[in-house]
């Protein structure tokens, strides 16, 4: 009896060490979840919940708010209306993740409404949730006003410079002056770990983009046959698409202007979305 108490104990405290090590949040619950933060430097009511087929879209006259894909009901939100009187300084914190293993990344969807500027800092930090912590920015996506609606776009960020370490993960948006810019942002299914759809894959299909960074040509090597491939940019217009039905295919980048693209592929089993640089 003692020795299953033992294992009992073992097996408790596994799961609380793998609990605090995956994240997979739709924001279908209390806002915001168990163990995130929301803190709001410039004095607003910061990020928020808000429910798909909300009309107009709150802070606005008129829009209505849509479903990420494989998305719930409900979404994470912040303004220009949410942040501070005349600036955005919004963060959005998740828990800790404890002792990051190799090959884990955070991947997430996110959307940008109306033709205004808007940016979000995704940024790390490695000893506490508090906003001055967050040295570290694994990507800044600058919407611009060009797009009044990026669509929902799908991110995916690895986190292999902090393996081993016990890290949070700051969700930014910022903007100088809300009354002139500061469009509206949704955010859903973030996952860290393993569990994404993304991730899960990634994990059977094997994907390679080089060379990275690259100038004039960039291959694309995949296991399965690639159906179609988009390349995004970072303030969510899409630059190139092509149908490829091929496992590997060359796409000309000389015309692309420097900065960080996202690269999706699809496959009959779903699709990949891979990150690269352009020099």
């Amino acid at each position: 009896m003692k020795k299953f108490y033992i294992l009992l104990l073992a097996f408790i405290f596994s799961a609380t060490i793998l609990s605090a090590q995956t994240i997979n949040e739709g924001f279908e619950g209390t806002f915001p979840p168990t163990g995130w933060t929301i803190q709001s430097p410039d004095g607003g009511s910061g990020w928020m919940d808000t429910l798909v087929g909300t009309t107009p879209i709150p802070g606005w006259t008129g829009g209505v708010i849509t479903a990420c894909p494989n998305g719930g009901l409900s979404l994470a939100y912040c303004s220009w209306n949410t942040g501070g009187a005349t600036s955005n300084d919004q963060w959005l914190i998740t828990p800790q993740i404890t002792n990051v293993p190799a090959n884990y990344s955070i991947s997430f969807w996110m959307k940008k409404y109306f033709a205004y500027s808007d940016a979000v800092n995704i940024k790390v930090s490695s000893t506490n949730n508090s906003v001055a912590s967050f040295t570290s920015t694994l990507a800044a996506i600058n919407f611009t006003n060009a797009a009044a609606d990026s669509g929902w776009i799908s991110y995916e960020l690895n986190l292999s410079a902090f393996v081993g370490q016990s890290i949070y993960i700051g969700f930014q948006e910022t903007v100088a002056d809300n009354q002139a810019n500061g469009a509206a942002i949704f955010l859903d299914n973030v996952v860290v770990g393993q569990s994404s759809s993304i991730n899960e894959l990634s994990s059977k299909i094997y994907t390679n983009l080089y060379p990275i960074p690259t100038k004039n040509s960039l291959t694309i090597e995949s296991s399965n046959v690639i159906n179609k491939v988009r390349v995004v940019n970072m303030v969510g217009q899409v630059v190139f698409e092509k149908i490829i039905d091929s496992k590997l295919s060359k796409i000309n980048t000389s015309n692309f202007e420097s900065g960080v693209y996202f690269m999706q592929m699809e496959y009959a089993e779903g699709s990949i979305t891979k990150r690269f640089i352009v020099e």
